[in-house]
């Protein structure tokens, strides 16, 4: 439960994360960040949008994935960090995440 920062060929820094759970688990692949949200709205199925704030699981940043619906994003329950935990999505801690944008 690992993301590696590399530039190159050369990893420049380990980052510990949360990824998806048994049933919920994050896609295995090669994919490119498309998009940065600062402050993102979390719209869960079903449920009212959670807007930005210490309610919102997403954290202060979304880095939305190639892969429509996934991406890695900071968190508001920092314990989570080094368990399978998600929906699928990577969490991080948010001061790692600011790192990585």
């Amino acid at each position: 439960m690992t993301l590696e920062l590399r530039q190159g060929n050369e990893t420049k820094r380990h980052f510990p994360v949360a990824v998806g759970k048994a049933d919920t688990p994050t896609p295995l692949g090669y994919f490119t960040v498309i998009n940065i949200i600062k402050d993102p709205t979390w719209y869960p199925a079903g449920r009212t949008p959670v807007p930005p704030g210490k309610d919102n699981p997403l954290g202060d940043y979304w880095l939305g994935l190639s892969l429509p619906g996934y991406g890695i994003h900071g968190n508001n329950q920092p314990a989570s960090i080094g368990y399978p935990q998600s929906s699928g999505c990577i969490r991080m801690h948010n001061h790692d995440l600011l790192e990585i944008i």
